[in-house]
């Protein structure tokens, strides 16, 4: 069992990662910022916490924070609105940071 560094519960760790990258297809449990059970995972998620789940972009090789990163892509560049920084990943078949994924998206539009 670990302990949870923000409640201070204890968790199951397999558990949590099964729940994680089962409510985050695409995402790496291992990526959290140290021992976090699932509850809190979800809650710092889903309130866009920034500094609890970090990425390293396989094009410049930058580690960035996910949720930073995706707004920054959102709201940085109008044409980008549409574009999700997963749905970037899943076009070029790689992790990128929202600059890298930002150049991708003006190369193809």
């Amino acid at each position: 069992m670990a302990k949870c560094d923000r409640c201070g519960n204890d968790f199951d760790r397999d558990e949590a990662e099964y729940q994680f990258i089962n409510e985050y297809p695409g995402l790496n449990f291992d990526n959290l910022e140290g021992d976090i059970c699932f509850e809190c995972a979800r809650e710092a998620m889903e309130a866009e916490d920034s500094g609890i789940y970090f990425e390293t972009c396989e094009e410049c090789g930058t580690r960035f924070d996910f949720i930073e990163n995706r707004a920054s892509l959102a709201y940085d560049d109008p044409s980008s609105l549409d574009a999700d920084l997963q749905f970037v990943w899943n076009r070029v078949g790689k992790i990128l940071c929202a600059d890298c994924a930002r150049d991708h998206l003006d190369e193809v539009y």
